[in-house]
Parts: structure tokens; C-alpha cells; sequence
């Protein structure tokens, strides 16, 4: 079944993240437990966004959560006490390459002329997707991001963009399977943006 969240999931939506990313390779599972909580309660009350699950046998293999314009600057608004508590409980963050490269890309972005930036107004922007391991390989993924896709064109949203980790080839071929391409002069760091139509 693929469904929309609701809060009853929300201990099912952070298990899930926690059993689908690792801190080494997650910015979000680096800022901790309360953090990941807070975020996916912001992903399910705001009217601007929606989390997406695929659930089979009452149990949640997969999800996504998806925002109706870029995401990190309200998520962070919404979630900056936990972020900055998190900080404080894992102080490595403070000398973390991946949260600093990452924040100094977002900041660039904004300090960009407003003329010189696209318009964003009619694109959805993916935050997260995770499939459980055990799941993985079984088109769980395929057929949340096909569903969030549906949803961001009835919500009016044109372009549907993500970020995936360069390293993860099996997510780069799942989105350009889903019909995304690599925007070349988007790549950051270790994150290459990808948009669908």
C-alpha cells in the first residue's frame, strides 16, 4: 500500500530513517534522534509539504517526504532548537566536512542575485527517500517516487528535484529510471541534484 503519513507513523518513519541511513553517509541522522523526530513531525503538519509511505503487512518498508519549495531554510526554521541540540550532544558535528561544505553551498544560494537563480515556485523538492535494506531491489522506491511525483503535479508543481549522494549509484539509476536527469551545474560536493518533468 502506498499511502500518505500521518502521525501514528511517526515512530515507524523514524525507525525506518534510522535503519536506512547510517551518520557517516546522512547529514540528518548526524544531528540525532530528536532531530529526525522533529523533522518528520514538521514533513507531516506543514501545509507545504507531505511524507509518502509504502507499507506492507502493517509495516513500513519505505518513504519519502517531500517539500513544495526548497526545503533545508524551513526545515531549519522549524526544527533549529533540535538542530542546535544535536550539535551540542555530538560536538564532532561542530568539525564535520560534509555539514559545513553542505551549509556553505546553501548560504552561496542564497546570496546569489535574485535574477541569477531559477524560479523554484513551480518544483517540488524531494528531502528524503529511504527504502528499508530488506526491501531494497523490489521497486519500493520506484513506486514512492512515481507517487510523490503524481502528487506534486496535482499540488501544481512542475519540476521535481532531488539531491542524491554522488556515491549512490543504485538511487541515481532509480531516479533517472523515474525520469530525473543530472543537473550538471547543480553538483555539490558530494551531492548531485537531479530534476524530473
Amino acid at each position: 500500500i502506498i499511502r500518505t503519513a500521518n502521525f501514528l507513523d511517526l515512530d515507524s518513519l523514524v525507525d525506518l530513517h534510522h535503519t536506512s541511513f547510517t551518520r557517516k553517509t546522512n547529514i540528518i541522522t548526524r544531528l540525532g534522534e530528536k532531530f529526525i523526530r522533529t523533522s518528520y513531525e514538521w514533513f507531516i503538519a506543514s501545509e507545504e509539504t507531505y511524507v509518502i509511505v509504502a507499507e506492507l503487512n502493517n509495516l513500513l518498508v519505505g518513504l519519502t517526504a517531500v517539500c513544495d519549495r526548497p526545503y533545508v531554510g524551513p526545515l531549519l526554521k522549524n526544527c533549529w532548537i533540535e538542530a542546535l541540540t544535536g550539535s551540542i550532544s555530538h560536538p564532532a558535528i561542530i568539525f564535520d566536512k560534509m555539514i559545513w561544505s553542505h551549509l556553505f553551498n546553501l548560504l552561496l544560494n542564497y546570496r546569489e542575485k535574485k535574477g541569477d537563480k531559477p524560479d523554484l515556485s513551480n518544483s517540488a523538492h524531494l528531502a528524503y527517500i529511504a527504502v528499508h535494506p530488506g526491501y531494497q531491489g523490489k521497486k519500493v522506491g520506484t513506486k514512492l517516487l512515481n507517487h510523490s511525483k503524481e502528487i506534486a503535479l496535482k499540488r501544481g508543481k512542475i519540476y521535481h528535484y532531488a539531491g542524491v549522494y554522488r556515491n549512490n549509484t543504485n538511487s541515481q539509476r532509480m531516479f533517472e529510471a523515474c525520469g530525473h536527469v543530472i543537473l550538471k551545474e547543480s553538483e555539490i560536493d558530494n551531492i548531485i541534484v537531479m530534476r524530473a518533468e
